[in-house]
């Protein structure tokens, strides 16, 4: 390991939590990984500010959703507990705190007849990972709803609210500077019925329930979907579904879901993938690429 040392500047105004040798399972949606010899819960954004000063790198994630951690790591930072606490909403505008989940975003959005969340709810991470990976479903991105990101950039300290002209996101990527952190977002929203908008969160519920598996852990789609076809088909037409390495297996339900059991390893899940990418790529001559984050 790196030296792990910690000045006594930082120790004192540090105002979060330190903790020591972590495992990481309990910190990914996937329950694998290595230790974190030094893991950090930052309480405010001057904490993200002393970690920018005192450490040349530090990966930081939110809760975990779409993470694989690979191994052990030296440090890692916490983020969704700061950003966790403030939601409003001004006439059609949600403004949420990047830490809240986005299901609990669509819920709020339902209560008060917001339309424009519903293909949203059943993805499990927060504003700010949405954002980061423009997540969507149904045809719907959280891209299509966003009226303001307010950013923490790590490199210069300072708080900004990005000019959305100036964006470009694409097809699972946000497409801003990754020493960007979101810590709040607006979202426009319409008016309607909410009769009308609870029968179609019950129906796309009811239809991701049947499509994706339940149990388990698992951190969601593997890869992002290739132009030609969608990756579950790919690797289903492989032969791949039900296929298992150790205690991760190819879901049954859907082929691109990867379930750890409960006994799975990091190394048994990134030997699946690194399987189903070579069937992919020798069957059809299409590299699927990881939607998820590996750390």
């Amino acid at each position: 390991m790196k030296n792990m040392g910690i000045s006594e500047r930082f120790k004192r105004a540090f105002k979060g939590k330190i903790k020591e040798r972590v495992n990481l399972k309990n910190y990914s949606y996937m329950h694998t990984g290595g230790y974190a010899e030094q893991l950090f819960l930052p309480a405010t954004i001057e904490d993200l500010k002393l970690l920018h000063e005192e450490f040349n790198s530090v990966d930081i994630i939110g809760n975990g959703s779409n993470v694989l951690f690979k191994g052990n790591i030296d440090r890692i930072a916490v983020i969704s507990d700061i950003f966790n606490s403030t939601i409003s909403v001004v006439e059609d505008t949600i403004t949420a705190s990047a830490g809240i989940s986005l299901p609990h975003v669509a819920r709020v959005a339902y209560e008060n007849a917001l339309s424009g969340m519903e293909e949203l709810i059943g993805i499990p991470g927060t504003i700010g990972g949405a954002i980061r990976m423009n997540a969507g479903a149904y045809g719907k991105t959280i891209f299509g709803l966003l009226k303001n990101i307010t950013v923490f950039n790590m490199k210069s300290g300072e708080i900004t609210n990005l000019n959305m002209s100036e964006l470009k996101p694409t097809y699972r990527d946000g497409g801003f500077d990754e020493d960007n952190i979101v810590i709040e977002a607006e979202l426009k929203l319409t008016r309607e019925d909410r009769n009308y908008m609870l029968n179609r969160m019950i129906n796309f519920s009811i239809n991701r329930r049947m499509r994706q598996p339940m149990g388990g852990y698992s951190l969601g789609s593997i890869f992002k979907n290739p132009k030609q076809y969608p990756a579950g088909w790919l690797i289903e037409t492989c032969g791949l579904k039900g296929k298992r390495i150790g205690g991760a297996f190819v879901s049954q339900k859907h082929a691109n879901f990867i379930i750890n059991d409960g006994t799975a390893t990091s190394k048994d899940i990134l030997d699946l993938i690194d399987l189903i990418r070579t069937r992919v790529a020798e069957k059809f001559n299409v590299e699927l690429e990881l939607e998820i984050v590996l750390l």
